[in-house]
């Protein structure tokens, strides 16, 4: 089938697109072009604008496909401005359990929104609020396009590990971290659906006869003290709830659910919700827990004890900078390279995800104007869209998911913007507990297509204040309230002793970078 996808860079849409090219069919996708996707040659790209008519029919005006699928469309005018240009037998709209908004409730039925039947009202996205305007949507194409084979696929909350909203993700991370959150409705029921089975249902629509409108959510609902139960459990912390906290996401939802047996009658067997929620609360937990917790409690030993990094280094990743060169620094730690960035001058990112480092950075930056901190992972950095020249990555790279950090490096870079990958590594180190590279080898082999290499060779000085600050720097190095504390104390102690010379041990140091495409 010739098959069009308007959207498909984000969440559902690319498990909707990996579907379709499975099947084998002839893909375009259109976007605004400003989210890289991972398609390959799989697809056809075209630019547009969702919201703007004019791009609209320039992308698409004459052009036909089998089926059409529309993960953007908000209202009504929004399908005017596409159906009146382009040619398709089949229309599928994702749509959303919000045209019931009149009368949530247990068990809805499609019958309790019928757009064949309300009133059609040609609008824009900021008429009304997103209930009404996405009823307009589901009310324009079946009612002005009855020639068309459409569907309105009323999904709940789409969640997973790819949810770019993070409201789920929200409660975790507040409860992993001790924040307190304000939530106003922890015994209300929610359905969800999967973002990979609602992909999976979107592409199995595409081959179906079925026309109307149609709920899609995953069998049973859960409460949100059922999740948070979970979560604590889990984790062994406890919620910390109070009207003063942060507003929780799902504030204000009343208890619903969706009603499955148009779906089923038509062959599709949505899965039970409780098989993979917990399983998401999991990874997400996990999620948390290594990109913010493993250096928790060590960041005043980093910052004492791990070593910076040679000017020359620095020097050849600034080397094609200029007075407006714009500078992210992922997984910043304490800001060692951060700090020798800034003293270039240019406008400099940092982010890390570790509460503890995140301090110690903030007070370390507090010097430099031209410095913003963010406390955030690295496959979600919160820096805007196409705004950054340069982005360096300093001992950091083994811990991140690469495939998301590389559409996050795609999203927020310029269309010439690069990537330098920095490690440090002893070259001389006598023992097995300094951290060996293979890990960190692998990481820039999988990120990069071909990676380009340099060296700089640099020699650091430790007194035993520094060297066992050093080592207490590391993710498997025991807290002070660690069992084994003191005995880890005396072998570094130990070691200082044997290798160290007029109370100085010195290491000979290979900083290596790499860079490249990617």
């Amino acid at each position: 089938m010739k098959v069009l996808v308007i959207g498909g860079t984000q969440f559902m849409g690319v498990h909707l697109v990996r579907n379709l090219i499975k099947s084998g069919d002839d893909i375009t996708i259109a976007t605004r072009g400003k989210t890289p996707d991972p398609f390959g040659h799989n697809v056809t790209r075209i630019t547009l604008d969702r919201t703007d008519g004019e791009t609209i029919k320039y992308a698409l005006a004459g052009l036909t496909f089998d089926v059409i699928y529309d993960t953007q469309a908000y209202c009504s005018n929004e399908i005017k401005m596409l159906l009146d240009v382009v040619t398709t037998r089949r229309y599928i709209q994702v749509s959303t359990l919000s045209v019931y908004f009149e009368d949530l409730k247990p068990q809805l039925q499609e019958h309790d929104y019928d757009p064949h039947t309300r009133e059609l009202i040609w609008c824009n996205r900021t008429d009304f609020h997103y209930g009404i305007i996405k009823q307009q949507a589901e009310n324009a194409i079946f009612q002005a396009y009855p020639h068309i084979d459409a569907v309105a696929v009323r999904f709940p909350y789409v969640i997973g590990v790819d949810d770019y909203t993070k409201r789920l993700l929200f409660y975790v991370e507040h409860i992993v971290k001790g924040q307190k959150m304000h939530i106003d409705n922890l015994e209300t029921e929610f359905a969800f659906v999967n973002s990979q089975e609602a992909g999976e249902f979107l592409a199995w629509l595409g081959g179906q006869d079925f026309t109307g409108p149609i709920n899609a959510a995953s069998y049973g609902t859960n409460t949100l003290k059922e999740i948070i139960d979970y979560i604590e459990n889990q984790t062994g912390k406890k919620a910390i709830i109070g009207e003063d906290g942060a507003k929780a996401p799902y504030n204000g939802t009343p208890s619903y659910s969706l009603d499955l047996s148009t779906s089923k009658e038509n062959g599709f067997t949505f899965s039970d919700l409780t098989d993979w929620l917990y399983p998401l609360l999991d990874a997400l937990i996990e999620n948390v827990e290594d990109k913010s917790l493993k250096f928790d409690g060590k960041a005043q030993n980093y910052d004492t004890g791990r070593p910076s990094y040679p000017s020359e280094a620095v020097t050849y990743i600034l080397e094609k900078a200029n007075e407006k060169t714009v500078i992210a620094d992922i997984g910043a730690g304490t800001g060692k390279l951060t700090t020798l960035l800034a003293k270039n001058g240019n406008s400099v990112i940092a982010v890390e995800p570790s509460e503890d480092m995140f301090d110690v950075l903030v007070k370390n930056m507090a010097e430099f104007s031209n410095v913003k901190a963010f406390c955030a992972i690295a496959e979600a950095t919160s820096i805007e869209d196409n705004s950054v020249d340069i982005l360096t990555v300093a001992q950091a790279l083994h811990w991140f998911d690469l495939e998301k950090f590389k559409l996050e490096c795609r999203r927020i870079l310029k269309p010439q913007g690069q990537v330098f990958v920095l490690y440090n590594n002893a070259v001389d180190a006598k023992i097995e507990i300094v951290e060996k590279a293979n890990h960190r080898m692998q990481a820039v082999h999988d990120f990069f297509v071909d990676p380009i290499k340099r060296d700089f060779a640099y020699e650091i000085k430790y007194d035993r204040e520094t060297w066992l600050s050093f080592m207490l720097s590391h993710s498997y190095s025991p807290l002070e309230t660690d069992e084994n504390y003191q005995q880890f104390i005396d072998e570094m102690n130990m070691i200082f002793d044997d290798e160290s010379e007029n109370s100085v041990l010195t290491r000979n140091l290979l900083t290596t970078v790499w860079t490249g495409e990617f």
